[in-house]
């Protein structure tokens, strides 16, 4: 896939499992799916379904200290309308 299509694919996959931790037979969604759909609405410039999605990955209480500080830092980046990247 061209890397243009990379984030639609990643929102629609997210969705997806979204979808499925509302049907009791398959449990629930780990905080990461959150991250992963913040992570593409903000690469499609859609800053505030990235906020909100960030925020929901950040009421996990079972987050470490270092994906708490990870996510808020990618929570900023997307209050100042920016997506966020990996370092490689």
């Amino acid at each position: 896939l061209p890397s243009d299509d990379t984030a639609l694919v990643e929102i629609e996959l997210a969705l997806k499992a979204l979808e499925m931790e509302q049907s009791e037979k398959y449990g629930s969604v780990p905080a990461s799916f959150y991250d992963t759909l913040a992570a593409a609405y903000a690469e499609e410039d859609d800053f505030t379904n990235a906020m909100k999605w960030e925020g929901k990955y950040l009421e996990d209480t079972n987050l470490s200290e270092k994906e708490k500080t990870d996510g808020k830092s990618r929570l900023a980046l997307y209050q100042t309308q920016k997506p966020y990247h990996e370092d490689k």
